[in-house]
Order: C-alpha cells, then sequence, then structure tokens
C-alpha cells in the first residue's frame, strides 16, 4: 500500500495547500499477491472492474507463454510468468483510498510493463489493453455519474498517472525503440479511451 499512500499524502498536500483540509481514507486493498498461494493473485477474476469475459487460466497461461515467445519486449518475466495472474513484483497490491469530504478518489493499478500479457480476457490479450478499453471506461462514467449525481458533473477530473520502464529492463528485448514502440501504443490506447468515453457521457446529458 506505499505507492498508494505516497499519491495520496501528495494529493492531501495540494489540496490542503489550496484550502480544501481534505484526508484520505485508509488504502483498501484489491487483491493480494500471496508468493505461497498464487490462486489469490488471479487478476482475470479478482484484480479490477473489467468487464470482458476472462480466459480460462490455463489457456492464458498458454497464450500468454507464446506471446512472450515470438514478442520478448513483453512481460512479465519473473513470479509472473511462472504463476500467470500475478504479477512480478511482490507486495504491489491494487488498492484505492478515497476523500469523501473533497470527492475524490485514488485507484493505484500497479501495470508493471510498457506491455504484458498478465490480464487477458477473451477480448484483448494484454493487461494495457484491458485497462485501456475496459477498466479506464468504467471509472471515467463511473466518475461523470458521480458528479451528475452531485449537480456538479462539470467539476468531474480524471488525472492518470503512469509508470512503465523499470520492469521492462528485464525482458529479452530490452532496446529503447521496442520500449518507446510499446509505450507509445499503452499511452495512445489511454488517452483515446478516457477521450471517448468522457465525449459519450456528456453528450448523452
Amino acid at each position: 500500500d506505499s505507492h498508494l499512500r505516497f499519491v495520496a499524502n501528495a494529493v492531501e498536500r495540494e489540496l490542503v495547500s489550496g484550502g480544501a483540509g481534505c484526508r484520505f481514507d485508509a488504502p483498501q486493498r484489491r487483491y493480494v499477491a500471496d508468493r505461497n498461494n498464487d490462486t489469490t493473485c488471479d487478476l482475470n477474476a479478482n484484480y479490477l472492474h473489467v468487464p470482458f469475459a476472462p480466459l480460462p487460466r490455463a489457456q492464458a497461461a498458454a497464450l500468454c507463454y507464446e506471446h512472450r515467445y515470438y514478442d520478448r519486449s513483453q512481460g512479465p518475466t519473473n513470479y509472473g510468468a511462472q504463476h500467470h495472474g500475478c504479477n512480478d513484483c511482490h507486495g504491489c497490491a491494487a488498492s484505492a483510498t478515497a476523500a469523501p469530504t473533497c470527492d475524490v478518489v485514488i485507484d493505484f493499478v500497479p501495470v508493471e510493463f510498457a506491455k504484458d500479457c498478465v490480464v487477458m480476457t477473451q477480448q484483448y490479450a494484454t493487461t494495457q489493453e484491458n485497462i485501456a478499453y475496459g477498466y479506464v471506461p468504467s471509472v471515467v462514467e463511473g466518475l461523470l455519474q458521480s458528479h451528475a449525481l452531485g449537480g456538479h458533473r462539470d467539476r468531474a477530473l480524471l488525472h492518470m498517472v503512469v509508470s512503465a520502464g523499470l520492469h521492462d529492463l528485464s525482458t529479452q528485448w530490452r532496446t529503447a525503440s521496442a520500449y518507446m514502440h510499446n509505450l507509445r501504443r499503452y499511452l495512445r490506447a489511454l488517452i483515446a479511451a478516457a477521450a471517448a468515453t468522457a465525449t459519450a457521457a456528456t453528450t448523452t446529458t
């Protein structure tokens, strides 16, 4: 939960300096990656609210292995490669926190690579696509709906902070060109998905 606390503390300082005086609740974990029992970190089942049907675990594991064999610029490369549905990082739990008085919610999503096959569904084969086209639209729509109900929909804001690069150094094709290619695709998908969802939701009001 240290990643989420770091972000929440930074946001708190910013809000307090602006006179808001907000305080975040204790972080709530979305899942726990247990190294002794990998079934607890089956991300397809309990990771995010991705509205796509997951692949059966054995099928997803086989496809992930095949994809990493032919494209060695993608992860996972360590624990997640041997235990499909888990991250390589131990203790990088997905978690969320909120400051109800300020109508602020922070989700921490541990996406470790610019391209990986940890989260696979019947629609998309990479974590990044499932995050962009499944998770982001659900978050944006939920944010807009909450603000609409509160009478201040126009103040709804979504800020995404993306970090990818450290774990990409562990891939076999750890070249700058491969990394930048994967990162650009990831960022473009995130931006397009957020913009499309926000535009569609706004025009239907």
